[in-house]
């Protein structure tokens, strides 16, 4: 079990780098905000926010756009990739490289 895993509550981009291997790319995250959810926030709570935010601004501009817009955003790929002017898969290819650049980053902190 991941120090993620046991965090009460858990991150957006925690959350995010969950939903990713548990849905579809094209399926949105709704109403993810940085907003107190009512519970105290405890000295992990705030250590495990503080190492995905790390974690995050590890990764290169391109994978955090991604990213964002993937999970936070909730855009399907194909408006992604619309935007971008690029084929879906590659949209969903990137979003699978900058997810995993993710974990790679979290398991270094």
């Amino acid at each position: 079990m991941s120090r993620l895993d046991d965090c009460e509550p858990p991150t957006i981009m925690a959350r995010a780098a969950t939903a990713y291997r548990a849905r579809p790319a094209e399926i949105g995250v709704a109403d993810l905000t940085w907003a107190p959810t009512g519970r105290a926030d405890t000295a992990d709570t705030a250590l495990t926010r503080w190492t995905v935010q790390a974690a995050f601004a590890r990764l290169t501009r391109a994978q955090q756009d991604v990213l964002t817009e993937v999970y936070l955003r909730g855009e399907p790929a194909e408006q992604i990739a619309d935007r971008l002017g690029v084929p879906v898969g590659t949209v969903r290819s990137r979003t699978h490289y900058a997810a995993t650049a993710l974990r790679a980053a979290l398991e270094h902190h």
